[in-house]
Formats: C-alpha cells, structure tokens, sequence
C-alpha cells in the first residue's frame, strides 16, 4: 500500500502479495436512552444490534465475525435477566429444602420461604425507586440477600415449633424467647456495611443499598409478617416442644404492691 493507502496498511495481513486477512471499521448508532432521569444503556436494542450483526457476518461467504469492546458489556445484558432468575430460583429452592430437612415440617417451611421471596420482592421494588440496575453487582447481591433473609425467618419459625400452648401463646413466647437474638443479628449485618455507605465505589455503594433494604426488610418479614401468619396458621408443635411461661410485668408489680402492704 502506497500513498493514499498507507493509513490501512495496518488493517490487512498480506502473505505473498495476497490479502489473507482485513478488518473494517464501522461505528454504532447510540444506544442509551433516558430512564428513570438518567441516561442509560437500551439494553433490548444492543443486543439485538449485536446479535443482529452477527447473523449477517455468518451468512457471508467469507470467514467473517463482528468485534467491539462493548460487546462485553452487552454479552452481560443479554443473559443477565436469565441469571438472575436462575440463580434466585435455585437459592430459594435450596433454602426450601434445607429449611424442610431441619425444621422437619412442611407447612413451616413453606411459610418461611414465603417470607423470604416475599423480602426479594421488596428488595427488587427499593432497588427500582432507588434506581439501581440489573447487572452483575446487583444480581450478586440479590442472591447473597436471599441467604440474609432466610436467617431472620429461620429462626423465628423454629423457636414456634418447640412452644407449647395455642397459637397466640406460642407466638408470644417465641418473640419473647427468640425475637432480641434475630434483631441484634439484623442490627450486626447492618453495622458491617454501615461504613459502605460512604464509598464512592458503585459496586460497594450498591452493595449497602441492598445490604440496608434486606436487613430492614428481612426483620420486618421475620419479626412481624412471620408472627402474624403463624398465629392464624401455624402447626401444631413438636412432641418435644416445651411449656414457656410468659412473664407478665403488670401482675408482678401488682404482687409486689400487695406484698408490701401485708408487711405493712
């Protein structure tokens, strides 16, 4: 290549006066749209551009194939919504499962499970408002968090099955029993990413905004939405469940008004 032809000479691969190998350059129309106020990917219209190209490349006579540094970010989009239900699905029937094996009872199990998608759910609902995309990081995360949220509920429904007494009782005595350890447990999962919130790094400023919502809304299901449905629809205990008495303040200090009177 001579004159003129002199600026491609770095973009053919010559082997006996032959041209074996080429590329051409070719530039993408943008495709970032505005959502939610900022100015983001669309991700339906890259990767139908690339897998688009690419059925055109094969269908040509010569070996030809499509490359740009983007294509990594939209390999990522294009399998990103079926990873993320893949891997939530899978977490939560392993959560199911292990509950069943040691819990040891069905319709316990299935509430728990319950309050835990339940929590993803949310999650996924904090995360539109709080305008975080799907991607690796947040798709991370969201599986991390279904481990979270089962613990808040876990617990709760176990202590249930080893109370004796009627529904309400055994409610109050698990709350009672059980309720402090799982809310310090949230309040400790929440001291550990407190100083994330102050990163500038997307990934761990991420990481806190799904760490925060989960703890926040794994209490809420465990301590609140857990109890509740258990108090209307719980099992029946196990056979070695245990008679929990509740202590009552108001009685107690009314014994002691009236024990101090008769030693007066």
């Amino acid at each position: 290549l001579n004159n003129e032809g002199i600026k491609y000479n770095s973009s053919i691969i010559w082997e006996n006066n032959i041209i074996i190998a080429s590329k051409v350059k070719a530039q993408y129309v943008s495709f970032r749209k505005y959502s939610q106020g900022e100015l983001q990917i669309d991700a339906e219209k890259a990767v139908k551009a690339m897998d688009g190209l690419r059925r055109i490349c094969k269908d040509m006579s010569q070996p030809v194939f499509p490359w740009a540094r983007e294509y990594i970010q939209f390999e990522t989009l294009k399998v990103i919504k079926r990873e993320l239900y893949q891997g939530v699905a899978l977490s939560l029937t392993a959560v199911f499962l292990i509950v069943v094996l040691l819990i040891g009872d069905l319709l316990t199990a299935t509430l728990i499970t319950f309050c835990v998608v339940s929590t993803i759910n949310a999650l996924l609902g904090c995360m539109f408002y709080w305008d975080i995309v799907i991607d690796g990081v947040a798709v991370i995360n969201l599986i991390l968090a279904v481990g979270l949220a089962v613990d808040y509920s876990a617990h709760v429904g176990h202590t249930f099955m080893l109370v004796k007494g009627d529904k309400d009782h055994r409610v109050r005595a698990t709350l009672g029993t059980i309720g402090a350890a799982v809310l310090n447990g949230g309040l400790s999962t929440f001291l550990a990413v407190m100083l994330l919130s102050i990163s500038e790094s997307y990934v761990f400023r991420v990481m806190f905004k799904q760490f925060f919502a989960t703890v926040v809304l794994g209490l809420s299901h465990g301590l609140i939405l857990l109890p509740v449905l258990l108090s209307y629809i719980g099992s029946q205990p196990f056979t070695r469940a245990e008679e929990i008495e509740l202590i009552n303040n108001d009685n107690n200090n009314n014994d002691n008004n009236i024990d101090d009177k008769d030693d007066l």
